[in-house]
C-alpha cells in the first residue's frame, strides 16, 4: 500500500507539472539558474498546489469579522513576540492564500492546515456561525493576545477533530468553556489563559471530561481561568504532560502527590491558588529526572521543606515565594547545579538555633549557573556568606527584609550584577571599594541599615536607581562634577541626618526621582535645585517636620 500511495503521488505531481507547463511553456536549459539544478527540487517547486477558494473565500470573510486596533494586543509590546496586523498581507486579488501571513497549507493538497493570528491587533467578536469553522482541515490554529470581546469559545470549536494545537490565550474571551473541546482527540497543546479571573470559567464536570479524555495533551495552559474546585485524580493519568500551568484558578483542597510522579513533566505552575494545599514528596521524586521548573509561589504550601528537594537535579526554576514555609532551609538545595532561578521570598525561613554557616546553610559553590537568588521578607539572620559574591553567574540578588547582621564581604571583580537588595537588615560597616568592579550593576538598595562611612558616587557610574535612606553614609562624589552618575533616574536618601542639599546634585541631568526627606536641612533652598534633572524631575520630596525657631531666626527642620 505505501509504494502504491506513493506512486498515486507521483502521478499527481507528474500531471500538475504537465498542466502547468503546457500553459507557461518549458523553460530552455540555459534559462534553468543554479540553484535549480537538481531536478526533484525544480520539480517540487512546479507542482506546489494552491489554496482551495473555498478555504481562501473563509479567510477574507473571517478578516473582514475584525478592526485593527493596536491596544487589541498591547501585552505584546512587553515581549519577545512582535504585534502587527498579520492580515495586512491577505490580498483579496491573490488566489493563493498558502503564502499568506500566518497561514500554513498542506503540500499535498493545498488545505489550510495551521492558522497563527497570535499578537495581529484583532478587534472584534468570535461568532458561532464564523467562517473559522469552515476551515476543518485545521491542526493548528493560534489567536493568542487579540480582543475577541468577551466572546463565548463556541462548541464549533470541538469539531476540528485534526486540531493538535489550541492557543486562544488573553485574547479576552467569557463565559463557561464547553465540554466539547474534549472531542478533540489528537490535542497535544492547550491554552486558555484569561487575564481576568472573573471571565472565563470551567465546570467541574466540563474539567473532569475535559481531563479524561485528552489523553495526548502535553501541555494544558489555564491561567487565570476559574475552575474552583479539587483536581480531578484523573489528572495523574496524563502520562504524556510536559506542562501544566493551573495559575490562579482559585483551585481547592489537596494537590494529588502522585501528580508529582508523572514521568514527563517538566513544568509545574500553580501560582496563586491560595487554598491549594500542597505536600512534597519527603522521599525521592520519581520524576525528579524531568523537572525543569516547579512555582508552588503564594499556595497553601507550608511546614519545612524537605531535604527531596534536592533529588530534582535537572531544575532550573525554583519559585516558592509567599507560602508558609518554616525552619531552615534545606542543605539538599546546594545539589541543584542546574538551577538558574531560586526564590523563597516571603516565607518564616530562619537560621537554626545550632547552625553556624550563616543564612544560606546549603553549598553555594554548586550553584554555578545561578542567576537570580530572592530571599526577601524571611528572618534570615547571620551573615551574607563571602562566597555569595564569587558565583560567576549570578545577576539578581535580593536579601531585603530579614536580620542580616556583620559586613557587607568583598565583590568578585567583574560579577555580571546587575541589581543588588539589601535593604531592611541590620548590616554594618562600610561599603567595599570592590563595588566599583561590578560594571553591569544597574540598582542598589541599602537602605535602612546600620552601614556607615563614605560612599563615592563615582564608583557607581552605571547605577539607575540608588536608594541609602536611613543609614550612617555620607555620600560624596569626589571628581567632576559633570561626570557624576550619568545615568541616575531614583535617589532616595532620606533620614539620613544631612544638613545641607548636597551640591553634587545638581549634575543629575536625568533624575526623575529625589527623595529627601526627613533631614535636618533648613534655612533657603538653593536656586540651582529647581535645575535638578531639568525638564525630567517628577518627584521631589523634601517633607520635614517642623521645630521651634533657633536663637539666629532661622527655622530649622528635621
Amino acid at each position: 500500500m505505501g509504494a502504491l500511495t506513493w506512486l498515486f503521488q507521483f502521478l499527481l505531481y507528474f500531471l500538475q507539472y504537465q498542466v502547468s507547463a503546457s500553459f507557461i511553456g518549458c523553460p530552455r536549459r540555459d534559462q534553468v539558474s543554479a540553484s535549480s539544478s537538481s531536478p526533484l527540487s525544480s520539480f517540487a517547486s512546479s507542482a506546489h498546489p494552491l489554496c482551495r477558494p473555498d478555504q481562501r473565500s473563509a479567510l477574507l470573510q473571517f478578516k473582514h469579522m475584525f478592526t485593527l486596533n493596536n491596544d487589541a494586543s498591547s501585552e505584546c509590546f512587553d515581549s519577545a513576540i512582535p504585534s502587527y496586523p498579520k492580515t495586512l498581507s491577505w490580498d483579496e486579488k491573490a488566489t493563493d492564500c498558502c503564502n499568506w501571513d500566518g497561514i500554513t497549507c498542506d503540500g499535498l493538497t493545498g488545505h489550510v492546515v495551521g492558522i497563527d493570528l497570535s499578537c495581529s491587533q484583532l478587534y472584534g467578536t468570535i461568532h458561532p456561525n464564523s467562517s473559522l469553522f469552515l476551515l476543518s482541515h485545521l491542526q493548528r490554529l493560534n489567536l493568542a493576545n487579540n480582543y475577541f470581546n468577551k466572546s463565548r469559545i463556541s462548541v464549533a470549536f470541538g469539531n476540528f477533530a485534526s486540531l493538535t494545537h489550541l492557543n486562544l490565550s488573553f485574547s479576552a474571551f467569557s463565559g463557561s468553556i464547553p465540554s466539547e473541546l474534549s472531542l478533540l482527540p489528537k490535542l497535544i497543546l492547550l491554552d486558555l489563559s484569561n487575564d481576568d479571573y472573573s471571565r472565563l470559567r470551567i465546570e467541574p464536570l466540563h474539567f473532569k471530561i475535559l481531563l479524561k479524555n485528552l489523553t495526548q495533551i502535553q501541555e494544558l495552559i489555564l491561567v487565570g481561568v476559574n475552575i474552583s474546585s479539587g483536581l480531578p485524580e484523573s489528572l495523574t493519568n496524563l502520562s504524556s504532560l510536559t506542562a501544566l500551568d493551573l495559575s490562579s484558578t482559585g483551585l481547592q483542597g489537596y494537590l494529588p502527590e502522585s501528580i508529582f510522579d508523572l514521568p514527563n513533566l517538566q513544568r509545574l505552575v500553580l501560582y496563586g491558588n491560595n487554598d491549594l494545599d500542597i505536600n512534597l514528596p519527603k522521599s525521592t521524586w520519581r520524576s525528579g529526572s524531568s523537572l525543569r521548573e516547579l512555582d508552588l509561589s503564594y499556595t497553601n504550601l507550608s511546614g519545612k521543606l524537605p531535604d527531596s528537594i534536592g533529588y530534582l537535579n535537572s531544575l532550573n526554576f525554583l519559585i516558592l515565594d509567599g507560602c508558609k514555609l518554616q525552619g531552615s532551609i534545606p542543605k539538599s538545595l546546594g545539589n541543584l547545579t542546574q538551577l538558574t532561578l531560586l526564590q523563597l521570598s516571603n516565607n518564616h525561613f530562619s537560621i537554626a538555633r545550632n547552625q553556624l554557616s550563616g543564612p544560606i546553610p546549603f553549598n553555594l559553590s554548586g550553584l554555578q549557573n545561578l542567576e537570580v537568588l530572592h530571599l526577601y521578607g524571611n528572618s534570615l539572620s547571620g551573615a551574607i556568606p563571602p562566597l555569595l559574591f564569587t558565583l560567576p553567574s549570578l545577576e539578581d540578588l535580593v536579601l531585603s527584609s530579614n536580620r542580616l547582621t556583620g559586613q557587607i564581604p568583598e565583590f568578585q571583580h567583574d560579577l555580571p550584577l546587575r541589581f543588588i537588595y539589601l535593604n531592611d537588615n541590620k548590616l554594618r560597616g562600610s561599603i567595599p571599594q570592590s563595588i566599583s568592579t561590578l560594571v553591569n550593576l544597574t540598582k542598589l538598595s541599602l537602605s535602612s541599615n546600620d552601614l556607615s562611612g563614605v560612599l563615592d558616587l563615582q564608583i557607581l557610574k552605571n547605577v539607575e536607581y540608588l536608594s541609602v535612606s536611613n543609614t550612617n553614609l555620607m555620600v560624596v562624589a569626589r571628581s567632576n562634577v559633570n561626570n557624576t552618575l550619568p545615568n541616575l533616574r531614583y535617589f532616595y536618601m532620606s533620614t539620613c541626618n544631612i544638613e545641607v542639599f548636597p551640591y553634587f546634585l545638581r549634575a543629575l541631568e536625568n533624575l526623575e526621582v529625589l527623595d529627601l526627606s526627613n533631614n535636618r536641612i533648613y534655612g533657603q533652598i538653593p536656586k540651582w535645585v529647581g535645575l535638578i534633572g531639568k525638564a525630567s524631575l517628577r518627584y521631589l520630596n523634601l517633607s520635614h517636620k517642623r521645630h521651634k525657631a533657633t536663637s539666629l531666626g532661622e527655622t530649622r527642620y528635621s
